[in-house]
């Protein structure tokens, strides 16, 4: 029976990915509010003169920092929330491939790992964006579980046919069966040249 396909794993799929952002959004506000409150121990100081102007600008950089990093969860968060409004569009590869690492940066952490990605940008297929990110994102999770500790996950993408490939260290095995019938629906196949190394391969653009 086909179920990756089912209305309730593209639900699970959504939740599992807005839970994820929001629980990273819920860390950037605390390490802010962290700051804000360093921030008035800083300005009690000032009242007695005992501060430093470099303890200030320590402070604000660190909200700076962590406004930065929130503001590219929500930008994330938004794209993806958009991927669902056309049944089928222009797909492209790349931002597809940068969109999909960025949700799955969580689930690369808890692992101790990390996720590097290659594009071309110019590479483009007719899917449904949603189904795109979903299964790509299904091939980086499969791979950072397979990488364990051991090492880092990489995806590129490839214009001729046009292809997501991800690959974990040597010596892994990237288990991808359950999300065959998910790239057939999106009319791509998966594709691998060694156990380490997976590809989602599109039949045209």
């Amino acid at each position: 029976m086909d179920t990756v396909n089912s209305e309730r794993e593209r639900l699970r799929f959504f939740g599992r990915i807005t839970a994820a952002a929001t629980h990273d959004l819920k860390n950037v506000l605390a390490i802010v509010n962290e700051n804000a409150g360093l921030l008035e121990d800083l300005c009690a100081l000032a009242e007695r003169g005992q501060l430093t102007p470099d303890r200030l600008t320590h402070a604000s950089g660190r909200i700076r920092e962590q406004v930065k990093r929130g503001d590219g969860i929500m930008r994330r968060l938004n794209d993806f929330a958009h991927s669902t409004d056309h049944d089928a569009s222009q797909v492209d590869l790349g931002e597809a491939a940068l969109l999909a690492s960025g949700l799955c940066n969580r689930v690369a952490k808890l692992h101790e790992t990390s996720i590097k990605v290659e594009a071309e940008t110019s590479t483009s297929v007719t899917a449904s964006r949603f189904e795109v990110i979903r299964l790509v994102c299904g091939l980086i999770e499969a791979a950072v579980k397979a990488t364990g500790t051991s090492g880092g996950v990489s995806v590129t993408t490839q214009a001729g046919p046009p292809s997501v490939a991800v690959a974990a260290p040597e010596g892994t095995s990237v288990e991808t069966g359950p999300l065959a019938p998910l790239a057939e629906s999106v009319g791509a196949e998966i594709v691998s040249s060694d156990p380490h190394h997976v590809a989602v391969r599109f039949s045209g653009a």
